[in-house]
Protein backbone atom coordinates (compact mmCIF):
# COMPACT_ATOMS: atom_id res chain seq x y z
CA UNK A 1 0.00 0.00 0.00
CA UNK A 2 1.80 3.46 -0.81
CA UNK A 3 0.44 6.84 0.82
CA UNK A 4 0.89 10.17 0.26
CA UNK A 5 1.19 13.03 2.58
CA UNK A 6 1.19 16.65 1.01
CA UNK A 7 2.34 19.33 3.53
CA UNK A 8 3.14 23.14 2.94
CA UNK A 9 5.17 25.43 5.18
CA UNK A 10 6.31 28.98 4.67
CA UNK A 11 8.12 30.36 1.68
CA UNK A 12 5.85 28.14 -0.78
CA UNK A 13 7.79 25.17 0.25
CA UNK A 14 5.74 21.94 -0.82
CA UNK A 15 7.05 18.39 -0.10
CA UNK A 16 5.57 15.29 -1.31
CA UNK A 17 6.50 12.50 1.29
CA UNK A 18 5.73 9.03 0.38
CA UNK A 19 6.01 6.01 1.93
CA UNK A 20 4.15 2.09 2.60
CA UNK A 21 2.91 2.16 5.48
CA UNK A 22 1.58 -1.34 7.34
CA UNK A 23 -1.52 0.09 9.05
CA UNK A 24 -3.56 2.72 8.70
CA UNK A 25 -3.13 3.93 12.29
CA UNK A 26 0.51 4.41 11.57
CA UNK A 27 -0.15 6.48 9.11
CA UNK A 28 -3.01 9.10 10.59
CA UNK A 29 -0.36 9.24 13.37
CA UNK A 30 2.85 10.00 11.59
CA UNK A 31 0.22 12.57 9.34
CA UNK A 32 0.02 14.64 12.33
CA UNK A 33 2.98 14.23 13.61
CA UNK A 34 4.73 16.08 10.08
CA UNK A 35 3.18 19.49 9.94
CA UNK A 36 3.67 19.67 13.85
CA UNK A 37 7.50 18.59 13.19
CA UNK A 38 7.57 21.31 10.03
CA UNK A 39 5.97 23.65 12.16
CA UNK A 40 7.64 23.58 15.30
CA UNK A 41 10.94 24.78 14.31
CA UNK A 42 10.62 26.47 11.05
CA UNK A 43 11.29 29.94 11.83
CA UNK A 44 14.92 29.84 13.33
CA UNK A 45 15.65 29.53 16.80
CA UNK A 46 17.56 27.65 18.67
CA UNK A 47 15.33 26.62 21.58
CA UNK A 48 12.51 25.86 18.31
CA UNK A 49 15.63 23.38 16.85
CA UNK A 50 16.29 21.86 19.90
CA UNK A 51 12.58 21.30 20.61
CA UNK A 52 12.31 19.67 16.94
CA UNK A 53 15.15 17.35 17.56
CA UNK A 54 13.57 16.04 20.42
CA UNK A 55 10.40 15.50 18.55
CA UNK A 56 11.98 13.99 16.22
CA UNK A 57 13.44 11.24 18.37
CA UNK A 58 10.42 10.50 19.42
CA UNK A 59 8.94 9.98 16.23
CA UNK A 60 12.02 8.02 15.13
CA UNK A 61 11.06 5.70 17.83
CA UNK A 62 7.77 5.42 16.85
CA UNK A 63 7.86 5.30 13.42
CA UNK A 64 11.36 2.92 13.09
CA UNK A 65 11.47 2.33 8.90
CA UNK A 66 10.00 5.49 8.23
CA UNK A 67 12.29 8.04 5.94
CA UNK A 68 9.43 10.52 6.24
CA UNK A 69 10.21 12.15 9.79
CA UNK A 70 14.20 11.98 8.57
CA UNK A 71 13.48 14.07 5.84
CA UNK A 72 11.46 16.60 7.55
CA UNK A 73 13.66 17.03 9.66
CA UNK A 74 16.78 17.92 7.14
CA UNK A 75 14.25 20.51 6.37
CA UNK A 76 14.27 21.68 9.20
CA UNK A 77 17.66 21.93 9.98
CA UNK A 78 18.24 23.47 7.06
CA UNK A 79 16.09 25.98 7.46
CA UNK A 80 17.89 26.43 10.95
CA UNK A 81 21.00 27.01 9.32
CA UNK A 82 22.70 23.60 10.67
CA UNK A 83 24.01 21.77 7.63
CA UNK A 84 25.67 19.13 9.09
CA UNK A 85 22.77 18.34 10.95
CA UNK A 86 20.97 18.38 7.62
CA UNK A 87 23.17 16.10 5.66
CA UNK A 88 22.93 13.44 8.63
CA UNK A 89 18.94 13.37 8.81
CA UNK A 90 18.94 13.21 4.87
CA UNK A 91 21.60 10.42 5.12
CA UNK A 92 19.23 8.65 7.28
CA UNK A 93 16.23 9.54 5.02
CA UNK A 94 17.76 8.21 1.79
CA UNK A 95 18.85 5.30 4.27
CA UNK A 96 15.97 2.77 3.21
CA UNK A 97 15.54 0.36 -0.03
CA UNK A 98 13.03 2.84 -1.58
CA UNK A 99 13.92 6.26 -0.38
CA UNK A 100 11.16 8.97 -1.26
CA UNK A 101 12.25 10.87 -4.36
CA UNK A 102 12.19 14.31 -2.52
CA UNK A 103 14.27 13.36 0.27
CA UNK A 104 17.13 12.63 -3.11
CA UNK A 105 16.46 15.94 -5.15
CA UNK A 106 17.36 17.59 -1.87
CA UNK A 107 20.95 15.57 -1.68
CA UNK A 108 21.21 16.60 -5.27
CA UNK A 109 20.54 19.75 -4.22
CA UNK A 110 22.74 20.17 -1.44
CA UNK A 111 25.47 18.40 -3.60
CA UNK A 112 25.14 21.48 -5.88
CA UNK A 113 25.08 24.21 -3.64
CA UNK A 114 28.31 22.91 -2.50
CA UNK A 115 29.92 22.67 -5.86
CA UNK A 116 30.05 18.47 -6.05
CA UNK A 117 29.09 18.32 -9.53
CA UNK A 118 30.11 15.01 -10.06
CA UNK A 119 28.23 13.92 -6.77
CA UNK A 120 25.28 15.69 -7.79
CA UNK A 121 25.28 14.08 -11.47
CA UNK A 122 25.20 10.69 -9.83
CA UNK A 123 22.22 11.38 -7.71
CA UNK A 124 20.80 12.98 -10.52
CA UNK A 125 21.00 9.52 -12.39
CA UNK A 126 19.63 7.91 -9.41
CA UNK A 127 16.54 9.82 -9.48
CA UNK A 128 16.15 9.66 -13.26
CA UNK A 129 16.85 6.06 -12.77
CA UNK A 130 14.05 5.72 -10.30
CA UNK A 131 11.13 7.77 -12.41
CA UNK A 132 11.85 5.69 -15.51
CA UNK A 133 11.21 2.12 -12.35
CA UNK A 134 7.90 3.61 -11.85
CA UNK A 135 7.08 6.24 -13.81
CA UNK A 136 3.11 6.40 -12.11
CA UNK A 137 4.94 6.96 -8.58
CA UNK A 138 3.11 10.29 -7.43
CA UNK A 139 6.20 12.56 -7.13
CA UNK A 140 7.84 11.26 -10.47
CA UNK A 141 6.07 14.58 -12.03
CA UNK A 142 7.89 16.88 -9.34
CA UNK A 143 11.15 15.35 -9.67
CA UNK A 144 10.78 15.53 -13.83
CA UNK A 145 10.17 19.39 -13.03
CA UNK A 146 12.49 19.38 -11.36
CA UNK A 147 15.36 17.78 -13.56
CA UNK A 148 14.25 20.15 -16.04
CA UNK A 149 14.94 22.58 -14.14
CA UNK A 150 18.47 22.11 -13.40
CA UNK A 151 19.44 20.74 -16.40
CA UNK A 152 18.24 23.96 -18.27
CA UNK A 153 19.90 26.12 -15.60
CA UNK A 154 23.40 24.03 -16.33
CA UNK A 155 22.50 24.12 -19.75
CA UNK A 156 22.17 28.33 -19.80
CA UNK A 157 23.29 30.34 -17.12
CA UNK A 158 25.36 27.41 -14.89
CA UNK A 159 27.55 26.53 -17.69
CA UNK A 160 29.52 29.88 -17.30
CA UNK A 161 29.45 29.10 -13.55
CA UNK A 162 30.75 25.15 -14.20
CA UNK A 163 33.60 26.09 -16.79
CA UNK A 164 34.50 28.97 -13.93
CA UNK A 165 34.49 26.03 -11.39
CA UNK A 166 36.58 24.24 -13.48
CA UNK A 167 38.87 26.80 -13.65
CA UNK A 168 39.83 27.20 -10.40
CA UNK A 169 40.13 23.46 -9.29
Amino acid sequence: MKSCLILSGVSAVVLTLSVSAPSIAQQKAAAGAMPSLLDSAWKPSPEAYDAAKIQFQQLKESEKADGRAAYAMALVAQRNHQAADAASYLKQATAGGNPPLPAIRTVAWNQLLRGDHKAAQSTMRQIADRMAADPSAADCPQAAQWLGRVLGFYDSAGRAELACDRLEK
